[in-house]
């Protein structure tokens, strides 16, 4: 329990997830901090730079097969992620051991991930709507059948952009990805961000996994 209960507390607040669906000032409403552009004013022109290259430097490419997640599955406006999402979290964590031996494990016994996986409302993969469906969830091995009250997802092959926070960067770094990075690298973004947690990383670092192209693989 104790490897799930690291994922589920750095879970507990989403901010940012708002930038799925780019909606601009409506969005803001609804959000402690206004969507679009970082306010880079903030910040000495010397520190801006000094943040976008540590922010560039921190992200890589990578081709994912197809995986599959179970966990617990909800769906709910965007702009209220914070509200709907934890208890997901909260949810899957206490009934893990329904789950714990469909979990896909590393050499040393470790679960390989739990990811915070995103869809839209038709299950496609796609960014968020104006609602999203958010799966709390353990990866695990493909054959597995998920035990009934949990839902199972077939994430398809993408490329991916990948990027590392906390939550105390997760907004800048998620605005940064789509206002900066994807533009200045012609991605544009083809599904919806995906957040993974690696167990062995216990001080609440997460890796954002922006899809910048489909492969053609089931």
């Amino acid at each position: 329990m104790g490897i799930w209960k690291s994922v589920q507390v750095s879970s507990l607040s989403l901010p940012g997830l708002e930038e799925f669906i780019g909606r601009g000032a409506d969005s803001a409403r609804h959000t402690r901090h206004s969507p679009g552009v970082v306010n880079t004013k903030r910040y000495p022109k010397d520190l801006q730079n000094k943040t976008k290259v540590a922010c560039e430097m921190s992200v890589h490419i990578e081709e994912k097969e197809p995986f599959t997640v179970i966990g617990k599955v909800g769906q709910g406006l965007s702009a209220e992620g914070h509200k709907w999402i934890p208890a997901l979290w909260q949810e899957a964590n206490s009934k893990f051991d329904e789950i714990r031996n469909l979990a896909k494990t590393d050499s040393s016994g470790y679960p390989v991930g739990f990811w915070g996986a995103m869809s839209d409302a038709s299950e496609s993969f796609k960014p968020w709507a104006e609602q999203g469906l958010y799966l709390a969830g353990c990866e695990v091995f493909d054959h597995s059948v998920a035990p009934i009250g949990w839902t199972k997802w077939v994430i398809p092959s993408f490329k991916y952009a990948v990027i590392k926070c906390n939550q105390t960067t997760y907004q800048d770094k998620f605005r940064y990805m789509i206002h900066e990075y994807l533009p200045e690298n012609n991605d544009k973004l083809v599904g919806a961000v995906h957040e993974y947690y690696n167990p062995v990383e216990t001080n609440g670092d997460l890796y954002l996994y922006f899809p910048i192209e489909k492969k053609n693989k089931t």
